[in-house]
């Protein structure tokens, strides 16, 4: 008698009904899998109609499709064929490792559980073969694995997809590509024989013979549901297909043959002699045949489909002659093109779909354009697109459309498009993107994502250039930070660096900060911006003059890029305007806080938005006074007295090594690609926790500090990784850059205090200035006293001066804010150096006659509590003038 298996040890085995589908099915994006019951649908169910019976813990499942439904056991009756509960509850309990227990009485030693089939369930994996896309970078694999059912041998394959390091299960999300392909690439390019077999295996066997072979996965299933991904790879080849010797195979031939014939140079289907059936090249080699006897067929054999350089089968009433476009119009064939489109790739997001192709006439390629899908609606915008004297086009509107679908059967290969330039996390891995190229997140060339170029603004050809060496590094290493004062430029440094790692910080909501230059005329500003900072973000151009940026362009550049930052120079408010002002302060906040900026539009359609992704490099003899940027920036402050002999020959030697800074640049880049989000957290915690001291109290200029401290860290990384000591290759310790960048944050941005000024302490300093040009007056419109309580205080009689005080900032120009009294009175009741805001105080009325007074409602400050805040109020709070 057979034992009875437990109910946990069968729930235990039901658990695995995910990772059985995982292995067997392919998903989609509404999380159904493909049926077990395969031989129910006609189409191999490749739209998945099956799922995970709700509340059912993820033990069962159901076919909506064919009505199968049932557990793991019955998923395991359909796909491995086993039968019988004890059989199917042996075999996943050996796949699982999970230990039957039964209850009751063991059963015979002598007798084991009653099969039908004599099972090996070890399935062993005897090959795997690795899919590369054009620059040989792996995307996925194939996995052969054959077992023993019954005394006879079988096989299956398991497809695993590259996920950065690790390999995921099932490749329906990847790009598919047929398998060798840059040998197939290169083959076509010395206009070599390919030859098309059906399975890896086989075109392992063609290599072998010295020849260039090619399949795809799965065989023909594989091809026929993929088949739109291989045409571009083919195109112009020689192709020579070798079917296997059955039903399949033949259908895997002709499939192959219907979808390319249009592409390639020339094709034949050559049926090997002699085979058994199901036998295929492998076997033919094992059977004597040699590569002089495949070459004999080879040359013997007849085209199979003439050579498709004239498409006879129009589109529409549109034909694609080798070199135009034409139609057929009363009898008569009309050119309405002297030119035809050669796609390449799609790009494609969630706005417009691009197509990018070369322009061909029989003078050869014009050149690359890229087409988007609106510039096929009218005959205008499609000869706008084309861009050339050599081309014409005089076909109509319906014509294009027609065209474009011409285009479009021809492009198979699709890239993920993007709407601005920099780093990109998609499908949670993180790459980066230019108008050049991509890189993947090993800091590979990858052609699966690309920029659209309507979107282009603040661009960088750092893709053109090679990482750094070690002899290079070394060379450009002493003059790093010796361009200037050190608090200057470990700071510039440190915030360019740390531009590589933006787009990572802001993905923990760490929010990165501007960078503010200022100083006198010729104090070197400008030679930092045009020789330090866009020769490590290798920019060709993008700085932009303060009082030339309009609202729709400053927004658009701003919104381009996360990672190359909005460089604005010659910052001047008096010549500028409060309009562009305002304008540039409202970049530099919604950039920081990640705002969308909102445009109206002509049409009055639905308005544009921008989200300024570009961190500001603000450059200016004035620099901005707005406090809310001032706490989100780091500033730097030039002067001619920093220029010595030093740093004038590090400035050259670095303005004569732009190359080495582009190169440096190259391997930020890539050191950045491969840090995770989680270290850059980490370091970051860890410099705000031990790195910078207490005395800096507000908790962006600290943000700040701990971004342009990582920067440094990534710049230690590249020197590290060449095992190179950075502070003997530069000449400056790691703490004492460190120790200089919160030392220029606490005398340059906070002016010395211990956090920046916040609008009622710059209001306090105008009051200040303001009573020394006796435009306030002690006594009448302000005093400092020691009060009752002994406190010394400052007391302001706003209630006669403020209006005074308002004027005066309008006609004097001051740049800060100035806030309405009744705002004044509420944000200064809430500072920690407010004794009281609304005090009866008496004051006198006239100055000839200081006894007349009369009683005002006043506000009461600690001046010691202001003074600790770094606010200058010297004169008003002069203690020689103490009551």
């Amino acid at each position: 008698m057979i034992s009875k298996i437990t109910e946990r040890c069968i729930s235990e085995i039901q658990d695995h009904l995910k990772d059985y589908v995982m292995e067997h099915s392919s998903k989609n994006k509404n999380r159904k899998f493909t049926c077990f019951n395969k031989n129910a649908h006609n189409n191999r169910d490749e739209d998945p109609s099956a799922a995970i019976v709700p509340g059912s813990h993820g033990r069962y499942w159901i076919c909506f499709s064919c009505g199968a439904k049932g557990d793991i056991l019955t998923a395991a009756q359909y796909t491995d064929g086993i039968e019988g509960f004890h059989n199917s509850m042996k075999f996943l309990s050996t796949k699982y490792n999970v230990e039957i227990e039964t209850q009751g009485p063991n059963p015979s030693k002598n007798r084991d559980f009653k099969t039908k089939q004599n099972f090996n369930y070890q399935k062993k994996t005897t090959a795997k073969y690795y899919y590369e896309d054009e620059l040989g970078n792996i995307l996925y694999k194939i996995c052969r694995r054959e077992w023993m059912d019954n005394g006879k041998r079988k096989k299956d394959f398991m497809a695993y997809a590259k996920d950065n390091s690790e390999w995921s299960f099932g490749i329906k999300g990847t790009r598919h590509v047929i398998y060798k392909l840059p040998k197939v690439l290169d083959g076509i390019k010395n206009d070599k024989t390919i030859f098309f077999v059906e399975g890896e295996k086989c075109v392992d066997e063609i290599f072998k013979l010295g020849q260039v072979g090619t399949t795809t996965a799965f065989g023909a299933r594989g091809f026929s549901a993929y088949s739109a991904d291989y045409v571009n790879s083919l195109t112009g080849a020689n192709i020579v297909i070798l079917p296997d010797n059955d039903e399949s195979g033949k259908a895997y031939a002709n499939d192959v043959l219907s979808v390319i014939k249009n592409v390639v140079k020339s094709i034949k289907i050559i049926e090997l002699p002699g085979l058994k059936p199901k036998g295929d090249i492998v076997d033919w080699v094992g059977n004597g045949g040699t590569l002089d006897d495949l070459i004999t067929l080879v040359n013997k054999a007849d085209e199979t489909v003439e050579s498709a350089s004239v498409q006879n089968k129009p589109i529409g009433n549109i034909y694609v002659d080798e070199f135009c476009y034409y139609k057929y119009y009363k009898k008569q064939i009309i050119n309405i093109s002297n030119f035809i489109i050669n796609p390449k790739y799609y790009i494609k997001n969630e706005g417009d779909t691009q197509i990018i192709g070369d322009i061909v006439t029989q003078e050869g390629v014009i050149g690359e354009r890229t087409f988007k899908t609106s510039d096929f609606d009218d005959v205008l915008s499609f000869r706008r697109a084309l861009g050339s004297f050599k081309t014409f086009y005089i076909g109509r509107v319906e014509d294009l459309q027609y065209i474009r679908f011409i285009i479009s059967n021809k492009t198979r290969e699709i890239r993920k498009g993007v709407t601005y330039s920099g780093f990109h996390k998609i499908n949670n891995q993180w790459c980066f993107v230019s108008e050049q190229g991509a890189l993947n997140s090993d800091g590979k060339p990858t052609l699966d994502i690309a920029i659209q170029n309507q979107y282009a603004e603040l661009n960088t050809n750092i893709l053109k250039n090679d990482v750094i060496t070690k002899e290079e590094l070394l060379e450009v290493a002493p003059y790093l930070f010796k361009f200037s004062i050190l608090k200057n430029t470990a700071a510039i440094l440190g915030y360019v660096c740390g531009l590589f790692l933006k787009e990572k910080l802001k993905q923990s909501r760490i929010q990165y900060n501007h960078l503010l230059i200022e100083g006198e005329s010729s104090s070197g500003k400008s030679s930092a911006v045009k020789y330090i900072i866009t020769p490590i973000l290798c920019m060709e151009d993008g700085i932009l003059n303060a009082a030339q940026c309009t609202d729709f362009a400053l927004n658009k550049t701003a919104s381009s890029s996360n990672f190359i930052p909005l460089i604005l120079e010659e910052y001047k408010p008096h010549i500028i305007g409060k309009n562009k002002v305002d304008l540039i302060s409202g970049v530099m906040r919604n950039s920081y806080d990640n705002y969308k900026g909102i445009k109206g539009v002509a049409t009055l359609d639905k308005n544009r938005s921008f989200i300024p992704r570009a961190s500001v490099i603000l450059s200016g003899e004035v620099g901005i006074e707005e406090t809310a940027n001032i706490g989100r920036s780091l500033r730097v402050i030039f002067a001619t007295s920093y220029f010595d002999e030093i740093t004038k020959e590090s400035l050259e030697k670095l303005k004569g090594n732009s190359i080495l800074l582009n190169k440096l640049g190259v391997s930020l880049l890539k050191e950045a690609l491969k840090m995770s989000e989680e270290k850059i957290k980490e370091i970051h915690n860890e410099i705000l926790e031990k790195l910078i001291g207490n005395d800096i109290k507000n908790d962006r200029v600290k943000n700040s500090i701990a971004n342009c401290m990582i920067g440094i860290a990534l710049l230690k990384r590249v020197f590290d990784d060449f095992d190179l000591n950075m502070e003997e290759c530069t000449g400056f310790a790691m703490k004492e850059i460190i120790s200089s960048i919160e030392r220029g944050a606490y005398e340059d941005l906070l002016d010395g205090g211990t956090s920046n000024k916040t609008v009622i302490e710059q209001n306090f300093e105008t009051m200040n200035r303001m009573a020394a040009n006796n435009e306030l007056l002690r006594n009448i419109d302000y005093d400092a006293v020691l009060d009752l309580d002994g406190d010394f205080v400052l007391r302001l009689n706003y209630t006669c001066f403020y209006d005074r005080f308002v004027k005066y900032c309008r006609e004097h120009n001051v740049t800060h804010e100035v806030l309405p009294l009744s705002s004044f009175k509420k944000q200064l009741s809430n500072m920690q150096y407010c004794k009281c805001y609304n005090k009866p105080v008496n004051f006198s009325v006239r100055q000839e006659n200081p006894k007349n007074k009369k009683t005002f409602r006043c506000a009461v400050v600690y001046i010691n509590k202001l003074r600790e805040k770094n606010v200058d109020i010297d004169f008003i709070a002069d203690d020689n003038m103490i009551e």
